[in-house]
């Protein structure tokens, strides 16, 4: 059985958007963070916020969101988004053989 990687949030959380010259300027109040973020990072905030989804998923939602073609280049951008709010703390990445088709 093929496990699942799925993407969530740290915690439930409140951010606060304000968008500065084309980028994002977010605040995270349960770590009381603030930061610059671009648009790739924001929709995946945005694509979690109702809770857990399948990276698979949520990689295909986000170049179509952003409107890009499913290019080796532009799959490897996506997983650096996906890492880089890990690595700020935002989001964390999960396997669960349990729910492969969730």
């Amino acid at each position: 059985m093929k496990s699942a990687s799925f993407w969530s949030l740290v915690q439930p959380s409140r951010f606060f958007w304000e968008r500065v010259d084309g980028e994002w300027v977010v605040y995270e109040e349960a770590s009381n963070q603030t930061m610059v973020l671009d648009a790739a990072s924001v929709d995946v905030l945005l694509s979690l916020g109702p809770g857990e989804m399948d990276e698979s998923f949520l990689a295909r939602q986000l170049l179509e969101d952003l409107e890009l073609d499913k290019s080796e280049e532009n799959l490897a951008f996506i997983q650096s988004t996906f890492h880089n709010l890990a690595s700020v703390g935002l989001v964390i990445h999960s396997k669960d053989a349990a729910f492969p088709n969730h």
